[in-house]
């Protein structure tokens, strides 16, 4: 399973000649959300994390009443809700996000892939193929989320392996900061990978895959962003 981090083409070609092995994308889902969640736990049980996030929250609200959205009373009251509920909040909601993205992404990819594969390409495979292969291509996720997470523990703040990492305060406000973090190595990493996938699945160039791979990767990113939900390119 780790061997994709070193030698993705050994193991999309190894796995291409044979039937779908459904512990390929089952396993890392199982080991992204059990590492995922930890690493949550692990860094918003920090006082300073919490304050960044109590902070981007009362920017946003400071926004919404600046704009006639909500009245200062109601920005009050909420901020103080927020206050008793932020910290189980983030957890929660933290270890839910990473175990629908630790399963949800497989399938994603996966479409992307067989369908570049299948539809573009004209190659033969089946859906669950790709599956099996953008599975294992999650475990570059999963050492990001490691990486990251010991980074931002080191600093005391928290960071982003990406253009991110040299502003001294992420907005959470600015969609130019979104953009700014969705440039990270680990990410672009991924999508090589999943290029590879569709490549030797498809029996085409890594070049030619890459083209529409990484097309797709920035337009999904672009697309999140601007329709506000920034959070999901980070």
């Amino acid at each position: 399973m780790f061997n994709v981090l070193a030698a993705p083409g050994e193991v999309f070609t190894e796995i291409k000649e044979r039937p779908v092995e459904h512990s390929n994308w089952l396993i890392p889902g199982v080991v992204w959300t059990i590492v995922g969640m930890a690493m949550v736990f692990l860094l918003f049980s920090q006082e300073w994390a919490m304050r960044e996030i109590s902070k981007a929250q009362t920017k946003a609200m400071e926004q919404q009443v600046a704009k006639g959205k909500m009245t200062q009373q109601a920005a009050d009251q909420a901020e103080q809700m927020m206050k008793k509920i932020m910290p189980v909040m983030v957890k929660v909601g933290g270890s839910i996000a990473t175990a629908l993205y630790a399963f949800g992404s497989p399938f994603f990819w996966g479409f992307i892939i067989w369908f570049l594969g299948v539809k573009i390409f004209k190659a033969d495979f089946e859906y669950m193929k790709a599956v099996e292969a953008a599975g294992l291509a999650n475990i570059v996720y999963i050492l990001t989320a490691i990486v990251s997470t010991l980074i931002s523990l080191v600093l005391g703040k928290l960071t982003y392996l990406s253009l991110a990492f040299f502003l001294s305060e992420f907005d959470f406000t600015n969609k130019m900061h979104f953009a700014m973090a969705a440039v990270n190595p680990f990410y672009l990493w991924f999508a090589g990978v999943i290029a590879s996938a569709t490549a030797i699945l498809s029996g085409v160039s890594w070049m030619k895959a890459a083209a529409w791979i990484f097309g797709m990767w920035l337009l999904t990113r672009a697309l999140f962003i601007l329709i506000g939900m920034g959070q999901f390119v980070m």
